[in-house]
């Protein structure tokens, strides 16, 4: 199987990344704890927005790698290693969801062939629901590359990719003008975040620190410190702050503040090295990371199901240890056996 250099800083984004969203589904299932922890669990929400900078920029970096004249050889060669990644363990699930999970008596809420085709963020989703971000990253797959290679991969056309934040950021403003919003935090979710055209900023983001990273890995460390303060600041102080269902005008600026936070964040972490005792397990929950964001919603539903007792900070460890443990196998029998046919097919 293809073997890649992993980059530490990059495990550790993606790793803070999970563990946020772990977290706020945690919080679902726990009574009394303390309330600033509490809060701070609740702000998990921005772990996907840190993993659309992650996606942007680690998939923007692949295509602007490519070498050659054969525009549609390459476009043909990212779609099979994108797609034999990422759809495997997506349709495992759905068909854990869709077919297991009711024969054990847990209803599938909303079939619709909407999940076949990544379109089920355009309406409210009953059940599944963390596959709005995969729709996002799915049309993302499809659009970015043929854009990357008719902007033409070499030219320095960086201003281009911001182009598509403002865009995402004037989209939600008629939104907002023009349409009314549910005043909570399901109807900011399936009016502006779920939906592809409006929460498109993180990934933008990404493709643009892909296409200037020749300039900003050169950064002076005291520099790169300076943004992270920054970026920390961004992506806690105005989350922690402002209300889940993103009130009045936050719910227009929000998603591009994290971006930008996050790029930053990105730009100060890069390069950095972490000691070997620590960097395994943060690498290997990186690596498993996929999986337990797919099955984090049945790991709520157990837990909801099993009702635990009242210590609710050793409810989260295992609540926690429960979303690497069911993710470990698939990854291990569902998504590394595809990534090695994926690599016999381009082999061939």
């Amino acid at each position: 199987m293809t073997t890649f250099k992993r980059i530490q800083g990059l495990d550790l984004l993606r790793f803070i990344a999970i563990s946020l969203v772990v977290l706020l589904h945690a919080s679902e299932v726990i009574g009394t704890i303390n309330p600033i922890l509490f809060k701070f669990f609740k702000i998990g929400w921005i772990g996907v927005d840190l993993f659309f900078v992650l996606s942007g920029y680690l998939i923007a970096s692949q295509v602007f790698k490519t070498e050659g004249d054969s525009k549609w050889a390459n476009l043909k060669e990212f779609w099979i290693k994108r797609w034999w990644r990422t759809l495997p363990l997506y349709f495992f699930a759905l068909f854990v969801y869709t077919v297991i999970k009711p024969l054990l008596g847990f209803p599938f809420q909303q079939f619709s062939f909407k999940f076949f085709f990544f379109l089920q963020n355009f309406s409210r989703i009953y059940d599944f629901t963390q596959s709005w971000s995969l729709c996002i990253e799915e049309h993302f797959y499809i659009i970015f590359p043929i854009l990357a290679f008719s902007f033409g991969l070499k030219k320095n056309r960086a201003y281009i990719w911001l182009l598509f934040v403002l865009g995402s950021l004037l989209a939600r403003l008629y939104y907002f003008k023009n349409f009314q919003i549910e005043p909570s935090a399901v109807g900011i979710d399936f009016s502006l975040r779920f939906v592809t055209q409006y929460h498109l900023d993180g990934i933008a983001m990404g493709v643009f620190m892909a296409k200037t990273k020749n300039s900003w890995l050169n950064w002076s460390r005291e520099v790169k410190i300076l943004l992270g303060l920054i970026g920390t600041f961004l992506v806690t102080y105005f989350p922690y702050t402002t209300p889940y269902f993103l009130p009045g005008y936050s719910s227009v600026w929000m998603f591009t503040v994290l971006a930008i936070g996050f790029s930053m964040l990105l730009v100060a972490l890069h390069d950095i090295k972490i000691v070997k005792p620590i960097s395994k397990p943060i690498e290997f929950i990186a690596l498993w990371s996929y999986g337990i964001y797919l099955w984090n919603g049945l790991v709520i539903r157990l837990f909801h199901h099993l009702k635990l007792g009242t210590n609710d900070y050793l409810i989260i460890l295992i609540f926690f240890l429960t979303s690497v443990c069911v993710a470990i196998p698939t990854y291990y029998f569902v998504e590394k056996p595809f990534l090695k046919l994926r690599d016999s097919l381009l082999a061939r």
